[in-house]
């Protein structure tokens, strides 16, 4: 308010106003102009009665020094305005992840009270073409991509015919896509996307996160850290995260493939196969979050490495190729156990997410071309 007042006082000055000498030193002028006190420079100084009075110089030297002041003042209350919107930011950030970890935690809890599908007799709803056999989805979305630069995303519930309400070009490699309360991170070939969801018809990409620039297979989030999956090194890697992206805490020799978090707990398919040629699937301990460690490694009966896998109450569901899926009972994570196989006819099976009694599963037809099918436990 002082600087503002000031300002105007010097233009008034400027164009030649006279006011009421206090002091003059060395070509300046305290002067009092309108009930204000400002200094000035002054062409001439003269008798009246009353007192002095001082005539303000006028020309570029005021015009000048009214320009020096303005942007002072604009550059300061600029830096203040930043410096606002940074904390604004900040806050607005913790409140977003905060939202995405309750919410998180509440799909979580809600499964855990329901049976898990065994889906040993199950009815096919709908077959449609899809354009990648990675999916990953929430309680009303599935996302998907391709190995070019678009992402989509599907509308599902119970009954309906997922519905491809929108997409995005992410302008790189595709390699998997994690929907996390209102967002959606879509790893790439060279860092990860965020994505926000908020209106599903019309996604937007915030920017790339930062800390992670290597090509990542997959990553999953437990409260305020990341797991990633990187290609290249094949390693896994423990990050903290916040809304700029991952500050890296650890990393160990891991060639996986999808890793997901439930409870306290990182569930991680394998990229390789055992030395008896079948795919594996190893649980670590969060107990410790910087430091994940084994607690559980199972040989299932896939012939190949494998694939997606989706976790819905205490059961994991593995697509196992040919195999098709493999239930693993997870009730207990030190211990887990192999169910009985689910037989998809003839199909490869890729992905799935599997939601109440209703399974989202991508696949290779026996006629080559990929697909999304939709079934529903009957058992």
């Amino acid at each position: 308010g002082d600087e503002v007042e000031m300002l105007e006082a010097m233009r008034r000055t400027a164009k030649g106003a006279i006011g009421k000498v206090i002091e003059v030193k060395g070509g300046v002028a305290e002067v009092a102009v309108g009930g204000e006190r400002i200094f000035v420079g002054v062409k001439r100084v003269k008798k009246v009665e009353g007192g002095d009075e001082a005539v303000a110089k006028e020309g570029p030297e005021m015009e000048n020094k009214i320009l020096r002041a303005e942007v002072k003042m604009l550059k300061r209350k600029r830096a203040e305005l930043e410096s606002e919107i940074l904390t604004v930011k900040a806050e607005r950030a913790k409140y977003e992840r905060l939202v995405e970890v309750l919410y998180n935690q509440l799909v979580e809890a809600q499964s855990a009270h329901q049976k898990p599908p065994t889906f040993s007799s199950y009815k096919i709803l709908h077959t449609q073409p899809i354009s990648s056999g990675n999916i990953s989805g929430s309680t009303d979305l599935l996302c998907s991509g391709d190995k070019t630069d678009v992402v989509e995303f599907y509308s599902i519930g119970a009954g309906k015919k997922p519905s491809l309400v929108s997409e995005v070009e992410i302008q790189r490699d595709f390699s998997s896509c994690v929907i996390s309360g209102k967002n959606c991170y879509v790893c790439t070939s060279c860092g990860v996307l965020k994505i926000s969801l908020l209106d599903p018809k019309k996604p937007k990409v915030i920017h790339k996160l930062h800390g992670v620039n290597e090509s990542v297979r997959d990553l999953a989030f437990y409260d305020d850290f990341a797991y990633v999956l990187t290609e290249e090194s094949e390693e896994l890697v423990a990050c903290r995260y916040d809304d700029g992206g991952f500050t890296e805490v650890w990393r160990g020799a891991y060639n996986g493939y999808r890793l997901q978090c439930h409870g306290r707990h990182l569930y991680v398919t394998s990229a390789e196969i055992d030395d008896y040629g079948q795919g594996l699937f190893t649980i670590f301990s969060l107990a410790n979050p910087y430091v994940p460690y084994v607690v559980a490694s199972l040989r299932t009966s896939a012939s190949q490495p494998l694939e997606g896998f989706s976790i819905f109450s205490d059961t994991a569901y593995l697509a196992a190729w040919e195999s098709g899926i493999i239930p693993v009972d997870i009730s207990n994570p030190t211990a887990p156990s192999l169910q009985p196989p689910i037989r998809v006819k003839d199909s490869i099976v890729h992905d799935l997410h599997v939601m109440g009694n209703v399974a989202f599963i991508t696949r290779t037809s026996a006629e080559g071309e990929t697909e999304l099918l939709t079934i529903k436990d009957t058992a």
